[in-house]
């Protein structure tokens, strides 16, 4: 296939252009091809019978059409945008016929700009379709275009009237493809109407005429899509709200206060007063109360990250939490400000969903005193307690959350022996975070009122005479009072740290 040609012009009226050759068959007529489509019509120059109507299988898009020979004709229109044809030369052409599937198409050329194709193709029957090609990129549009177009089979050897069909039809994302399947037939070209073969090649030419480009909507959105959309359609190429706060909050832009986050290195940032106290009471007080604050403001006990992180939240900028342990950090922040839409998003992104969330939900909320939050954290924790403190993160949680766990009534555990060996692994652990070697002394220290919720006469003698005896943390008459206890059941009520409970956690009927 070689080069294509071009010619166009812009923005000149049809009076000014002759569009209708001298010569016409009077047995031409005018058919709707497509009732649905707007305009859709095609010319039929020939006259007689048309072909059925039929469909590019590789567009899978409605094409339909007539064959016709005669002068062409465009509907004459008032105005028009652009003009100009699209020349493909096929070379080869009697042995591309013998394939039972082959395609050849032009180079793109751009009119009123956008990009069309001319392209013939056969697919495995006789007929040869012609068809023009609105390459226009419609993720990122909704034109429409209204193209008046004739495709012509070139006479190229006695220079008589060449063989062509017209057609009027909107271009669009719902059909970007339209022309004739069964423009001609590869009997036809060899034999009847081998005038239009030369040195092995055919010529087939588009000349179009083209109307305003215009948008098209579609109708099925719901009415709150449709008024986003609306809305969208006036304000696209605009800054979005985000996009002005972010500006605000990196330029200081509208900023009378100053904050100096941190100790050691302080970092300033800026803001604006009045945006501060209406999200936040405490601002409020800070700025316009009768105990007003300096313009300067010292933060110690917040990081710059999660400052900026609050900021952006009271400027309707966009951001988002990285971590829980961040999480739980903005969650302070918010608290102390009384942030309620911010507290808002970090429990729920804290808020425990399984094993693996207990720790941090449960030390978050018991530094909080997030009620709703342990209890969900425990309801998973009774249910799932050999995960739980089988998990590396257990040895890690606040003194306060494994005091909670040894106050539970119900957990999924075979023994109470269980429960106090993890109890020692987190003492251990807890004893080299503070500088302590890690003997019955110091763990008895660092288990301080947690060894008192242990259940030890809920142990068997065996189990009691193991690990509980020989980790140390219990004194010589507190041993002595719970053997005496398994062997003659006497009251160890004398020794109050001792638990007397004696009935197993591992009774569990429910969460």
């Amino acid at each position: 296939m070689s080069d294509v040609s071009l010619c166009a012009s812009e923005g000149k009226p049809s009076s000014e252009k002759e569009l209708v050759k001298s010569e016409r068959n009077s047995d031409s007529s005018e058919k709707e091809v497509n009732p649905h489509l707007r305009g859709g019509k095609v010319e039929n120059h020939r006259g007689g019978k048309t072909r059925s109507p039929d469909r590019d299988s590789n567009l899978d898009l409605p094409i339909l059409g007539s064959r016709a020979q005669d002068d062409w004709r465009f509907v004459r229109k008032s105005i028009f945008v652009a003009e100009g044809v699209i020349k493909l030369e096929i070379t080869e052409i009697i042995n591309k016929l013998s394939i039972k599937t082959f395609s050849a198409s032009s180079h793109p050329h751009i009119f009123n700009n956008t990009s069309w194709t001319l392209k013939l193709k056969r697919e495995f029957t006789d007929d040869l379709g012609v068809f023009l090609l609105c390459n226009e990129d419609y993720q990122k549009s909704t034109k429409t275009f209204h193209v008046e177009f004739e495709i012509r089979l070139i006479n190229q050897n006695t220079g008589g009237k060449f063989f062509s069909e017209s057609f009027n039809h909107v271009f669009s994302k719902m059909i970007p493809s339209f022309g004739n399947a069964a423009f001609t037939n590869r009997w036809d070209l060899s034999s009847e109407y081998s005038q239009y073969i030369k040195y092995g090649m055919i010529i087939l030419e588009a000349h179009l005429i083209f109307g305003s480009a215009t948008y098209s909507h579609n109708a099925s959105y719901s009415s709150d899509e449709a008024i986003n959309m609306e809305v969208l359609d006036h304000f696209h190429q605009n800054e979005s709200l985000v996009d002005r706060a972010a500006k605000f909050i990196d330029t200081g832009l509208g900023s009378d206060c100053e904050f100096m986050i941190g100790v050691d290195s302080p970092v300033s940032i800026k803001a604006s007063k009045v945006l501060l106290a209406c999200v936040s009471p405490v601002f409020d007080r800070m700025f316009f109360g009768s105990l007003k604050e300096e313009n300067v403001i010292k933060v110690t006990d917040i990081g710059p990250d999660v400052f900026v992180i609050m900021l952006k939240h009271a400027y309707r900028a966009s951001w988002k939490l990285e971590s829980k342990a961040q999480a739980v950090d903005v969650l302070y922040a918010a608290d102390k400000y009384m942030l309620g839409e911010l507290m808002r998003e970090c429990v729920e992104f804290i808020w425990p969903r399984g094993p693996d969330d207990v720790f941090i939900a449960l030390d978050c909320a018991t530094r909080f005193n997030l009620n709703y939050m342990r209890e969900c954290a425990m309801r998973i924790l009774r249910k799932d307690t050999q995960v739980v403190l089988a998990h590396p993160k257990f040895v890690n949680l606040s003194h306060s959350s494994v005091l909670a766990i040894v106050e539970q009534r119900y957990l999924n555990i075979k023994s109470e022996v269980q429960l106090f060996d993890a109890m020692i692994r987190w003492a251990r652990v807890s004893c080299h975070n503070h500088g302590l070697r890690d003997d019955g002394q110091f763990l008895r220290f660092e288990l301080a009122n947690i060894i008192d919720n242990i259940r030890f006469l809920a142990m068997t003698i065996k189990e009691f005479s193991g690990s509980p005896c020989e980790s140390g943390v219990l004194t010589f008459e507190e041993e002595v009072a719970i053997f005496r206890k398994f062997v003659s059941g006497k009251s160890v009520g004398s020794l109050s740290r001792i638990c007397c409970l004696k009935t197993p956690r591992n009774i569990y009927s429910s969460l």
